[in-house]
C-alpha cells in the first residue's frame, strides 16, 4: 500500500508500506535548488515516519531525472548525507537508468557496506529489483 506524503509540480514523495521505504517519483525536471529542497523534505518525512516501522528504507529513483550537477553532488556528500545517516537509514537502494547501471563497478551492483556510516548501498536498473532487495529479511 502506498501513501503520497508530498507532491508538487516536480515530484511525488511516496511511502510504500509494503517494502517499507520512502522514495520519490519525478514528474518533471527540476533545478538543483528544487532537487535539494526535495531531498530535505524527503528526509523530514523519513524522520516523521520511521518509528512506524521496524526499519524504514530509503530509495532513490534517478530515472526520468537529470543526474545532479557537480555542485549538487558536493552538497549531497558534504551536507546532506551526514544528516541522512544520522537519521537512522541503514539500507539505500538507487534506481538508475540503464546506461548508468551498465557503467557501475561490481561493488555498486552487488551492494556494499560502508562501515563508517553503517549503511548498505546498492544500485539497480529497475524499481522492482530495488524493492525486492529492500523487502528481504535484513
Amino acid at each position: 500500500m502506498i501513501e503520497i506524503l508530498h507532491q508538487n509540480q516536480f515530484v511525488q514523495l511516496i511511502l510504500d508500506k509494503e517494502i517499507p521505504a520512502i522514495y520519490e517519483k519525478w514528474i518533471a525536471l527540476c533545478r538543483p535548488n528544487e532537487f535539494r529542497e526535495t531531498l530535505e523534505k524527503k528526509l523530514a518525512l523519513y524522520i516523521e515516519n520511521k518509528d512506524r516501522f521496524e526499519q524504514l528504507h530509503w530509495m532513490v529513483d534517478f530515472r526520468g531525472l537529470q543526474w545532479p550537477d557537480h555542485d549538487t553532488e558536493v552538497w549531497s556528500v558534504k551536507e546532506f548525507h551526514p544528516k541522512l545517516y544520522k537519521s537512522g537509514v541503514r539500507f539505500i537502494a538507487f534506481v538508475v537508468p540503464r546506461d548508468i547501471f551498465d557503467e557501475l563497478d561490481e561493488d555498486s551492483l552487488l551492494g556494499k557496506y560502508d562501515r563508517n556510516k553503517e549503511v548498505y548501498l546498492r544500485f539497480f536498473n529497475t524499481f522492482e529489483a530495488a524493492s525486492d532487495w529492500l523487502k528481504r529479511p535484513q
